[in-house]
């Protein structure tokens, strides 16, 4: 993507930049911001609806970090191969590691829960995470109530797209959990 502003360029940022930035302070390492295409987006404060349903989808993905198989990651950034870019997926599952130091290049689930960030997250996001590899990518859909499902990734996108909504359950792909109900991650929200 080229960015402009008015008639000009815009040169984009890469992430080595950015992480140059984060450790000379130039900026903040808990400041909300998200590299994207080259550009430094600003990230909405999380509210009480974003923590009450990443609260419940720790709950469910607990048994994966007690087992010590696999990583739980928290808006921790995953390398994708763009290197303008640099997104901090709300949750991650990764597996166990051999260097903990190594920035992840990709990810057996990636999820975000989209309250302010839907654009973002259906139209950005899956292609920096196809483009990773991540076979399972969810977007919690607050407003709408409901689980979009991209799998099978191929290039920059995903090939399906499932839904998730009322009583319907969704099975992570890749990891030995039980179904996920959407009534019940969204109950109350």
């Amino acid at each position: 993507m080229v960015l402009t502003l008015a008639d000009h360029a815009v040169r984009p940022l890469t992430a080595d930049e950015v992480e140059r930035m984060v450790q000379e302070g130039i900026i903040g390492e808990d400041e909300p911001v998200e590299l994207l295409q080259g550009a430094l987006i600003e990230m909405s404060p999380k509210g009480e609806q974003h923590a009450t349903v990443m609260a419940r989808l720790v709950g469910w993905l607990a048994p994966l970090a007690v087992a010590g198989t696999h990583e739980l990651r928290t808006e921790h950034p995953l390398a994708v191969p763009d290197p303008t870019s640099l997104p901090e997926p709300d949750i991650a599952v990764i597996e166990a590691r051999a260097d903990p130091t190594r920035r992840p290049t990709s990810a057996l689930l990636v999820v975000e829960v989209s309250v302010s960030s839907r654009a973002i997250d259906t139209t950005i996001k899956p292609r920096l995470y196809a483009s990773a590899g991540v076979p399972d990518y969810w977007v919690v859909d607050v407003a709408a109530r409901r689980i979009e499902i991209r799998r099978d990734p191929g290039g920059s996108e995903y090939r399906t797209l499932d839904t998730a909504e009322g009583d319907a359950t969704v099975e992570a792909l890749c990891l030995d959990l039980r179904p996920l109900s959407a009534a019940e991650l969204l109950s109350g929200i």
